[in-house]
């Protein structure tokens, strides 16, 4: 008697089991692709090797002295991987993706094509990009074959390749009020501070302020003022010249025991002298508007206010920083506090400033007296600080949650 056996069922593996083993097959699929990527630009720092074997080939290499793509003869086994089969492929691996992460458009890479017809008289002059030089160059086109790295226009040229591919793309992210372009060579460029300015941590040009530091070269009886990028020397009353070289030429009056001075002066051996900020004989002193200055002293997005004998530099809503220097970069929040802030700098013009605290995770408030400082952790509002610092990991949690349901009120209310 034959007896049939029946098979049970199949188990089927877990759900979860399967979910994770599909989330393995990504992960490592995602970090042979990241390390490919990472090897492929690898290969172009690695020295040309042509190894041990005598069957050459012509082939091109990537030079990081000349910073370009160089013909050598391979041997054809073993060497390193600086090898390409053509100077389209190398420049397209090793100047473009070492330079530049814009994805590069391969018509733009191609050699120029003029093609051929029998009729020559079709032909004219058109353009094809350059990727050695970024530019892009006339050509004369016969009109029929050739490859797509051929426009009728400079513009469309320059659209489609230069645009993106020119070296030059990398001086784009420099301030051209505070800084210039420096080529070191033909794709590595770096913006360089201009005169009056230097870098700070964050690697931006800041103005330095000569006349805090004693590194003017006023004359000592005259008056130093700080501009943007400079700054400006006045002789004193008294005095003539043009503020790096003051001759005493006398006042014409003197008062012996200094009460006919100015209150805005001072007084030495009865010579009264208008104090910084002041203009005049000495015995009478007027107020100086640097706001009016044709060198105005603050930032071009910051608001300067006239006081008595000073003036007043503050950010406007929505900017991080101490008047002179202002910036729209949440990071500033990240910055240290600089103490320095919270001294007496002589304006006598004390007023409400806020800084995101690193330690209670709160924006404080502390009188500011317009001294200077490196920090852009600086607002001139408590809501301009919290604000821009919510975006940071900084501010407490509970303090974000108030922000935005404060937000969400005043949309409601809307």
């Amino acid at each position: 008697m034959n007896r049939r056996l029946e098979c049970a069922p199949c188990a089927s593996p877990p759900l979860l089991l399967i979910f994770s083993s599909a989330k393995m097959l990504f992960a490592t699929a995602l970090v042979l692709f990241l390390a490919a990527a990472f090897a492929e630009e690898d290969r172009c720092l690695e020295p040309r090797d042509a190894g041990p074997c005598q069957h050459f080939q012509t082939k091109w290499f990537w030079d990081q002295q000349d910073e370009t793509c160089k013909q050598f003869h391979y041997g054809g086994c073993l060497g390193s991987r600086n090898r390409f089969n053509s100077k389209q492929e190398c420049m397209k691996q090793c100047i473009y993706k070492l330079h530049n992460p814009i994805a590069v458009p391969d018509l733009c890479l191609l050699e120029p094509d003029p093609g051929h017809c029998d009729d020559d008289r079709i032909g004219q002059w058109w353009f094809h990009f350059n990727p050695e030089t970024g530019e892009c160059d006339k050509f004369f086109y016969y009109g029929c074959g050739g490859n797509d790295n051929r426009f009728y226009s400079l513009y469309q040229c320059r659209k489609v390749c230069g645009e993106r591919l020119a070296p030059q793309i990398a001086c784009d992210r420099c301030d051209i009020r505070t800084s210039f372009c420096k080529a070191h060579s033909k794709y590595n460029y770096t913006c360089e501070c201009r005169v009056g300015y230097e870098k700070n941590a964050h690697d931006e040009c800041i103005d330095i302020d000569e006349c805090r530091r004693s590194t003017s070269n006023c004359h000592k009886n005259a008056w130093c003022s700080n501009t943007l990028g400079s700054y400006r020397c006045e002789c004193m009353a008294g005095y003539v010249g043009d503020g790096h070289d003051c001759s005493f030429v006398g006042l014409g009056r003197s008062s012996y025991d200094c009460s006919e001075c100015s209150p805005h002066a001072t007084c030495t051996e009865g010579v009264c002298q208008c104090k910084k900020g002041f203009r005049g004989d000495g015995f009478n002193c007027t107020d100086v508007n640097e706001c009016y200055d044709s060198t105005p002293p603050c930032d071009e997005n910051a608001e300067c206010r006239n006081t008595d004998g000073s003036f007043v530099c503050e950010c406007f809503p929505g900017f991080a920083g101490n008047g002179y220097n202002c910036t729209k970069q949440t990071v500033s929040c990240l910055d240290k506090f600089d103490r320095n802030y919270q001294e007496q700098c002589g304006a006598e013009s004390w007023r409400e400033h806020y800084y995101l605290d690193h330690e209670t995770k709160r924006c404080s408030m502390f009188w500011y007296d317009g001294c200077p400082g490196t920090s852009r952790n600086i607002f001139s509002s408590l809501s301009t600080c919290e604000e821009m610092c919510e975006q940071t990991n900084v501010l407490t949690r509970a303090r974000k949650f108030f922000l935005l349901a404060r937000g969400a009120t005043h949309r409601d209310r809307g």
